[in-house]
């Protein structure tokens, strides 16, 4: 495990403070990856007790520069220069909001490896006009993890729900300059591309804000550029609690956005496998607020 990275990065929101409670422990306390391998990548965190304790834990903490002001989920970014040398064999872009609880074989980024999209975020017409305005052509075209609607079943492969990314170590130099430079593309594009909405009576303008999620999109515009086809991973390691009509499997990796509640509980989805490790993930979380209230 040591030649294999974990990242995440915090803003300044406090729940994702909470959130990386969990995440980090899940890895140092159920995967037991070595601290020295788990990277907190902080924007604009100016709390100091969060910031003495991760930093009292061992993991490296990194400050950087917001992205891009205009979309904060484009700080996902920020971790690539971190990683841009090729010191891991392998490198793990995890949200905070995950939580890995399972116990198989982390898959290999070839160079690169993900779960599609839950749903096809931007619509099938919306992505296939920003490739077009790309100038790279149709999306390749694939089913979605969680399809539902007509326009709202497909999207590109390279499409990957952003909560977890796995990356060939080496691949990272490469990746980055052309992810930086199509995630700049699309926010410079965001009123265009909400030109590209189909606007139903009564339409507002504000329903096409953040219709092109610009961290996803432009990672799947980035690998069309370099020729780089991903590899698609289960549902297993991206399990969206979120999300409704979910199927009935064990996850490996949790991804649960805002369905938690204090103190650091995460929400029940309702099924039974999801529900029996949450329910176990929930009772391990009492115990790292009691280790960590002692230290």
């Amino acid at each position: 495990m040591n030649s294999i990275a974990f990242s995440c990065v915090v803003d300044r929101p406090r729940y994702l403070m909470a959130q990386c409670f969990v995440w980090v422990n899940c890895l140092l306390e159920l995967r037991k990856i070595p601290p020295k391998s788990v990277f907190v990548h902080v924007v604009g965190v100016d709390d100091a007790e969060f910031l003495l304790w991760v930093e009292a834990l061992g993991v490296n903490v990194v400050k950087v520069a917001p992205f891009d002001p205009r979309n904060p989920y484009c700080n996902t970014l920020c971790q690539l220069e971190t990683f841009a040398g090729g010191e891991f064999d392998q490198v793990v872009l995890m949200d905070c909001d995950t939580a890995w609880v399972g116990d198989a074989p982390l898959p290999r980024g070839e160079p690169v490896a993900g779960k599609i999209v839950d749903n096809a975020r931007p619509p099938e017409s919306v992505l296939a006009g920003v490739f077009s305005a790309a100038g790279l052509g149709e999306p390749n075209w694939a089913e979605v993890s969680l399809p539902k609607g007509d326009d709202s079943r497909r999207s590109d492969w390279n499409n990957f729900n952003g909560g977890l990314y796995i990356l060939d170590g080496r691949f990272v130099g490469k990746l980055a300059p052309a992810w930086r430079a199509w995630a700049t593309w699309c926010l410079d594009r965001r009123d265009s591309f909400a030109q590209l909405v189909r606007r139903p009576v009564g339409y507002s303008p504000r329903a096409a804000e953040g219709i092109v999620p610009s961290d996803q999109v432009s990672f799947a515009l980035a690998l069309r550029e370099l020729g780089v086809v991903g590899t698609h991973l289960p549902i297993e390691w991206n399990y969206p609690t979120y999300s409704p009509l979910l199927p009935d499997v064990t996850p490996q990796i949790l991804h649960y956005s805002r369905h938690f509640k204090p103190p650091f509980r995460l929400r029940r989805t309702g099924i039974p496998s999801p529900d029996r490790v949450i329910d176990a993930l929930n009772a391990r979380i009492e115990g790292f607020l009691a280790e960590h209230s002692t230290r």
